[in-house]
Parts: structure tokens; sequence; C-alpha cells
């Protein structure tokens, strides 16, 4: 509440993030590159895409700065958007959709909104704690998953996720986005 009662936003939060990240880990802006340059190749063959257009390392460097460390490039545009899973056990069904896949785990949590009242500001709790559960549940550990959908509204928080999630640990998901770990 007090957060909001200052007027802070998503943007000027995620801004606050982003300082807290770079001054903790002495890190670059310019390091965060790799999440929105992915991101934008993603949507240049997505149909459904609103911004259907590649960036450079230039171009994320270069954009206009909106709050904080945090530039055009590093928020995605606010649109509409969906999505849907179909989940069946008909086999009929199941044999028509194509490939199919298992969903050996799940997990849900909540954290603290607010920053401030954050123990650890950069460990987005929920994330760890549904991780843990949805790993747990399914017996598998993380090498062994293909696809971790992590939240990337902002490149702060594509970093944070895979970090909170224990794919990589704090600290580590820039070399990690730089190495061509994320796709």
């Amino acid at each position: 509440e007090t957060e909001v009662a200052l007027g802070e936003t998503f943007v000027t939060l995620n801004g606050k993030l982003m300082e807290l990240y770079l001054r903790k880990y002495h890190a670059h802006h310019s390091q965060f590159a790799p999440f929105a340059i992915n991101a934008h190749t993603n949507a240049v063959g997505a149909g459904h895409a609103v911004f259907r257009k590649s960036i450079t390392e230039a171009d994320f460097e270069n954009a206009k700065p909106i709050a904080g460390p945090i530039k055009l490039f590093d928020a995605s545009p606010t649109c509409d958007g969906a999505a849907a899973v179909v989940l069946t056990s008909d086999p009929d069904i199941a044999r028509r959709a194509g490939p199919l896949l298992q969903i050996t785990g799940s997990g849900a949590a909540t954290d603290r909104l607010a920053i401030a009242d954050r123990p650890e500001p950069l460990r987005l709790l929920a994330v760890e704690r549904s991780a843990k559960m949805a790993l747990q549940q399914s017996g598998l550990q993380h090498k062994d998953n293909a696809i971790f959908e992590l939240h990337d509204a902002y490149t702060i928080m594509a970093c944070l996720s895979l970090e909170s999630a224990g794919f990589v640990p704090p600290g580590q998901g820039l070399d990690f986005a730089r190495a061509g770990g994320i796709a």
C-alpha cells in the first residue's frame, strides 16, 4: 500500500528492482539485452504478435528511458492476449491432437507484492516455491525440463524468474542469457 500511495507503478517498481540488481551484482544495463532481443526475435514469426520486428543490442541500449534504468525494450507493450491449453483424458481427441504433452507436476504460490515488504527484494518467493512444488510433484530436476515459460513483462523479471526458479544461481541470469540459455 505504501508503494501505490506514493505513485509507484509496475514500471517504476521494476526499475527499482533493476537498480537493486545492477548494484548488487555489479552489472550493466546492456547485459539485459538478450532477454529483449530474444522476445523480439520470437515475435518476428508469430502472426499474433503485436510488434513483429527484431531488435539489435544497439537498439536496446539506445532506446528511450522509461523509469530508472528501465528503457523502452525492457518492458513489453500493454496489449490484449490470450492462450489456451486443452487438457483431456479422451483418447480419441488425444490421437487427433498431434504430439502429446504430459504434465507431471504443477505448483502455485503467492508472495508479497510490495518490494518494501520483502526480506530479499530480488528473490521471487512465489516463483521459488511454485517451481519447487512442481519439481517435487513430478520427480524431475531442473536439468530434465526442456521448457520453462518465464515471466518476461520486463527484462529484470525474466532474469529474476530464471534465478528464483533455480535454473541458475542468483546473479547469474544475465550470463545464462548471454550464453544462449534462452530461446
